[in-house]
């Protein structure tokens, strides 16, 4: 079953949108304090992606395996993975928190095995300061995107369209 990305970032803005926003500190620390979950979580969505046989999957519970899988990361606040097979290597998306604002749309999320990730700046990458130069138009693409590195493979991403 092949899941467009606009169908997965659908349901993660239903899914997480009633959430108050986590601090970039929150994101950080729910990594750092639970590293081994976040192992076993890669581990096995990665083998339930390569078993779907699909570029793209969503893992949403359909067997007993998935189930398992979205009740260990529901510890970690994760409540939908997306897999990705791009050049034979296994990358995932994990929302953790959807925000809408006007016409602006905002997500951090837990992403694995990312090929070229956006440098995490901290002079330039605040949210507040984010959010104030999205309004004022001085991202006339009005998307931003940093990949903060948790680990070897782990990133925290802000993206903001």
């Amino acid at each position: 079953m092949k899941v467009s990305f606009t169908l997965l970032l659908t349901v993660s803005v239903f899914l997480a949108g009633c959430s108050p926003q986590p601090s970039y500190d929150f994101m950080v620390d729910n990594f750092n304090d639970n590293k081994p979950t976040f192992s076993m979580i890669a581990t096995i969505a990665c083998e339930i992606g390569e078993k779907s046989d699909l570029p793209s999957y969503a893992i949403s519970g359909n067997t007993e395996e998935e189930q398992t899988l979205l009740e260990l990361a529901d510890r970690v606040n994760v409540k939908v993975i997306s897999y990705q097979r791009i050049n034979n290597r296994c990358q995932l998306s994990m929302p953790v928190w959807n925000g809408e604002q006007d016409d602006r749309q905002q997500q951090f999320a837990y992403r694995y095995n990312i090929r070229k990730p956006m440098p995490y700046n901290a002079a330039i990458h605040r949210f507040e300061q984010i959010d104030e130069s999205v309004i004022n138009d001085k991202f006339p693409s009005k998307a931003v995107l940093f990949d903060m590195k948790l680990s070897k493979r782990w990133f925290f991403s802000l993206i903001y369209r």
